[in-house]
């Protein structure tokens, strides 16, 4: 750096200094919040060249080596490796446009934000050139200054594109829009022109001003011209000399700066000077023209203006005037300003030359600590005398006091040791009364400290001291508490349960009534000599009441150690406020700022709720009370305040709110501590399913779906992650969610501070994800934002395949009433068969037994024994046949060939018979149906056979092969002509019977040449059901294949 820079930055630094500078309370100074954020923090690098903010809430950030896009918790990174539009990762202008695009320009490539992606406009910018100001816009053009001096035109096209419209001459420029919409440019030489509808003309200033140094357009579009001696406003095209300030003879004019409300800053004859309503209204002090300068000034929602300076840092300066400094020393990451920006919420914003992005904020607490002065920096009480000065109890430290913008400290300790100061308390004398903890108490009065109570007076440490209205000092120690009257001590309730207790706090009600708080004891109220106590049987949580706080409205608020807030009205004790809506269950302090607020220090933090909500939730009239709570992102040194000791906590007479904290004394002002109105946009940016990216709000590439858009989610799915976000830039870390699931979930579930939620297993169909968010102070957007999506089901999920399932079920159950209502009606018809043969066969043969029988009984030369014996063995074969055919343990094909074999001899006796078989699968069941006639057609036709065909032989052939029986029986008998022969029954029931079983029957024959019968029929298509097949099976070794012959005999 150049000694003449440093010689400049000095002066400027002693100009700031030399400055009148504003103040506050007791001279405390101001001060900024900081954060950083660098490439630890996921910007793609530390320079920082300039920030925007989109409607969507984003906040861009450009650097030498990307963009990104930050919603105040993580960045999101644009650079060459994942977005091949970038072709120069240099980003050196950000701007939104009055329609809302973002404009990119990173050396001669201009890009723009589609919402989805960044879209390369292919302008051609010439080598060496860059787009540097966006000038005017609307949504038929757009209008550039370039850095080269050109200006360069765009036309909205579609599809997000702008098609380029041409560009003038370069050259060094400066460009004003007028009220016309005329554009005035100043070029090399100081040259002045002006582009109109009729194209470029010069624009003649007065004579005797001077060359043009510099060119301005206000925000009403006058025009503003520096000169070597005068200031100039231009107005319809007519020329204003602006008069000089008093004292000066003349007036160069460096810079202009024009403001909202009307008023300008100019930089003149090393100074700056505010005009504003037609006059000069101040010189705002020295101003250095050397410093490198910010090519733009931002003003920030206040009216004041903001400078950043190469290697100087930040200025502020005021609308009074007053010029503030940050540099290194105020936590900047340097003195390198890059550039500046505020965001829709007030947030400054400032980008640094290897530094970073910095946040800042103005300190809504003011710290007093150890660099203030203060002694130590554990302060246990605090309180205001009646001059105006604040003291403060320390522990170790002694007793300190803030008047005049500096502290002063006395030791009360033993032996002129600073002593531990436990409560330092006011009364209404204007005496100040002391408590220690090794020396007893102390009272101050008429600027001199005197002994009043040795240590041994009161037998424990005093941790609280009162007033009540009536000028009696109460005073609460581990010994029960005490009173202070006309100059006597005395102890108090010694009759009750309060003379050994642990007393922490005071109260009068708006009744007189005195309230007691214990450590372990709970609550005690007397009045009018009645003595009432509250305890843990009675409401309480537990009994550790350490901070009371009587409302003028006869509400007495109670703060427990673990327990959280209560309220005693009209004889209730009521919890009010749910322990979940607290930042912590221990309460420190009530404090009243007057508004209607409580301000309550606890051990993990300060908040603030109305009171109007802990009524309302205690008579049960809401279920939350929302608080805005405090920590350390709000510039708090600590999240401990002091409590168990009274007073930790005082309002002034300014009605400035004072707390003891472990780290020094803080302080606020209710009414420089504002509401946040603005909800947080809400936006989801991501979908994930199965653990893979799935939809995003950027575009991501193929396969990547637009979350936008319909989602359709493919059958199988499990595991649904939503990632979403709320951009509030005041406290991040404070931005609070809730979300449903519409189609599974009707209420809102609280989600806290995470940004994520996750669904598992979800049922096919169609769903809203719904998310909303809330800002520090509670102020919900409650449009929130939505993704729609739907699970597809798998084929047997969907509506198509369950109505076809359910008539399958019903064909199913008819095809099962029907079957059963068939097998009934074929056991019907099988009873009846059996019936009919009982009837027909055993029942004839029954009746000719008995008829024989009776007629030989008559006359027993009448008739042949053998008849009888041949009708009852008849009758036995013909009830076997019966009891087999209706056993279901022979109810298939190998029972049926055994009993086809066992039948054969019986019926052929006396004549030679081969019996040939061909059965792969014994085992096939064969239903009642089949059974009845196939086994008649074979015995039918073997007893044909052997009574009339009068044969010596007789082969037989069964072959069940490819689902069909075929049964052939071929005879060397006699033979007939089977043109000439009378069918009768045996015939006619063959046929019928193979009828039934869908089957057919041939007959061959020939007189003198035998017959031959063959029948066939398909099997029914089932298996070897009923007990008969695994038995049957182990026979199918025995008559697969199997080949016999024999020659049956009888008696």
């Amino acid at each position: 750096m150049s000694s003449c820079f440093s010689t400049t930055q000095c002066l400027f630094r002693l100009a700031v200094l030399l400055l009148p500078t504003g103040g506050w309370g007791a001279g405390i100074p101001g001060e900024y919040l900081t954060e950083t954020w660098d490439t630890s923090s996921g910007l793609p690098h530390s320079t920082v060249r300039t920030v925007a903010q989109t409607p969507d809430g984003y906040l861009w950030v450009a650097t030498e080596n990307g963009l990104a896009r930050f919603d105040g918790v993580r960045f999101e990174t644009f650079v060459r490796e994942n977005t091949p539009p970038l072709k120069n990762p240099s980003i050196d202008f950000l701007e939104v446009d009055a329609c809302g695009v973002l404009w990119v320009g990173a050396g001669r490539h201009v890009l723009t934000w589609n919402g989805r992606k960044l879209v390369d406009q292919d302008w051609p910018v010439p080598a060496g050139d860059w787009i540097a100001r966006l000038l005017r816009s609307n949504s038929n053009e757009v209008l550039f200054a370039t850095g080269a001096g050109r200006l360069m035109r765009g036309k909205p096209t579609t599809q997000g594109r702008y098609e380029w419209n041409g560009s003038s001459p370069a050259g060094f420029s400066m460009f004003a829009l007028d009220q016309r919409d005329e554009i005035w440019r100043l070029s090399e030489g100081a040259k002045l022109t002006r582009l109109g509808s009729s194209g470029t003309e010069p624009a003649l200033i007065p004579e005797g001003v001077g060359l043009v140094t510099c060119l301005v357009n206000d925000v009403s579009g006058r025009i503003w011209i520096g000169t070597e001696h005068r200031l100039l406003l231009v107005e319809q095209g007519n020329y204003r000399s602006i008069g000089l300030p008093e004292g000066e003879s003349d007036f160069q004019v460096h810079e202009i700066f024009p403001m909202r409300d009307g008023s300008l800053w100019v930089v003149a004859n090393g100074s700056i000077w505010k005009w504003k309503d037609e006059q000069w209204v101040l010189n705002a002090g020295r101003w250095p023209t050397r410093a490198p300068l910010l090519r733009k000034m931002m003003e920030d929602r206040e009216g004041d203006a903001w400078f950043g300076r190469f290697g100087m840092g930040l200025v502020r300066l005021g609308k009074d005037g007053s010029q503030t400094l940050l540099n290194a020393e105020d936590g900047l990451p340097g003195d390198r300003a890059r550039c500046l920006f505020e965001d829709r919420e007030g947030n400054l914003w400032a980008g640094f030359d290897r530094g970073g992005l910095v946040r800042l904020r103005q300190k809504q607490f003011q710290v007093l600590g150890t660099k203030d002065g203060l002694s130590d920096p554990v302060v246990l009480g605090v309180c205001e005398d009646g001059e105006g000065a604040i003291w403060a109890s320390t522990y170790g430290g002694g007793l300190n006091r803030w008047a005049d913008g500096k502290f002063t400290s006395f030791n009360l300790g033993p032996d002129n040791s600073p002593g531990y100061v436990f409560n330092v308390f006011p009364d209404r004398a204007g005496r100040l009364w002391v408590s220690t903890r090794d020396n007893g108490i102390f009272i101050r009065e008429a600027g001199e400290f005197r002994h009043e109570f040795p240590s041994n007076t009161i037998p424990a440490t005093v941790r609280a001291i009162f007033q009540d209205r009536d000028g009696v000092i109460w005073l609460g120690s581990g010994a029960g508490a005490f009173q202070w009257r006309e100059g006597r001590l005395e102890p108090f309730g010694t009759n009750t349960e309060l003379a050994k207790a642990d007393v922490r706090a005071f109260a009068e009600d708006s009744e007189g009534a005195l309230w007691i708080g214990t450590q372990g004891s709970g609550l005690h109220r007397f009045q009018s000599g009645q003595h009432t106590a509250l305890h843990a049987a009675d409401g309480l949580p537990n009994e550790f009441v350490r901070s009371l706080f009587a409302d003028t409205d006869g509400t007495l608020w109670i703060g427990l150690y673990g327990g959280g807030l209560f309220r005693w009205k009209a004889g209730r004790l009521s919890r009010a406020a749910p322990p979940e809506n607290l930042p912590d269950d221990v309460i420190c302090q009530f404090e009243d700022d007057g508004r209607g607020r409580l301000w309550i220090s606890t051990h993990h933090g300060l908040f603030r709720v109305a009171k109007a909500d802990l009524h309302a939730f205690a008579e049960g009239r809401q279920s939350r009370v929302p608080c805005v709570a405090y920590g350390k992102f709000d510039g708090l040194p600590t999240l401990e305040f002091s409590g168990g000791l009274q007073p930790a906590g005082w309002r002034d007479r300014a009605g400035r709110l004072w707390f003891a904290s472990d780290k020094g004394l803080i302080s606020l002002q209710p009414d420089s501590i504002t509401l946040n109105p603005l909800p947080p946009p809400v936006a989801v940016e991501s979908l994930r399913v199965d653990g893979k990216l799935f939809a995003s709000s950027r575009d991501q590439g193929a396969g990547i779906h637009n979350l936008g858009g319909s989602l359709r989610i493919p059958a199988g799915r499990t595991q649904f992650e939503f990632h979403f976000t709320g951009l509030s830039f005041i406290a991040p870390d404070k931005v609070r969610f809730q979300y449903r699931l519409e189609g599974l979930q009707k209420e809102w579930n609280d989600a806290g501070m995470t940004r994520s939620v996750a669904y598992n297993y979800l049922s096919p169909g169609e769903y809203q994800f719904r998310v909303r968010a809330a800002n520090n102070d509670g102020v919900w957007n409650e449009q929130g934002a939505t993704v729609g999506f739907e699970l597809l089901p798998h084929v047997w999920q969907r509506g198509w395949f369950r109505a076809l399932l359910v008539v399958a079920i019903i064909a199913l159950a008819w095809l099962a009433y029907y079957l059963r209502m068939a097998r009934l009606r074929e056991l019907e018809r099988l009873r009846l068969r059996i019936a009919r043969d009982l009837h027909d066969d055993v029942g004839a043969n029954l009746a000719s037994l008995a008829l024989i029988a009776e007629a030989m009984e008559k006359q027993p030369s009448f008739g042949d024994p053998a008849d009888l014996r041949r009708i009852a063995l008849h009758t036995i074969d013909s009830l076997r046949d019966i009891v087999w055919f209706i056993d279901p343990a022979r109810d298939n094909l190998g029972d049926l060939v055994s009993r086809m074999r066992d039948t054969a001899p019986a019926l052929l006796t006396g004549i030679r018979f081969s019996f040939e078989t061909n059965v792969p699968n014994p085992g096939i069941y064969l239903p009642p149906a089949f059974r009845r006639n196939i086994f008649p057609i074979f015995k039918e036709t073997l007893h044909n056979a052997s009574r009339h065909a009068q044969a010596s032989r007789i082969d037989i052939e069964l072959d069940c092969r490819e689902g069909v029986l075929r049964l052939k029986i071929a005879d060397n008998g006699c033979g007939f002509d089977e043109t000439a022969i009378i069918p009768g029954n045996g015939l006619r029931n063959l046929r019928r019977r193979a009828l039934e079983m869908k089957g057919v029957v041939r007959i061959q024959s020939a007189p003198g040449r035998g017959t031959v019968v063959e029948f066939q029929a398909p099997f029914p298509q089932m298996r070897g059901l009923g007990f008969g097949f695994s038995r049957v099976s182990s026979m199918a070794s025995a008559i697969n294949n199997s080949r016999g012959t024999g020659e049956a005999s009888g008696k």
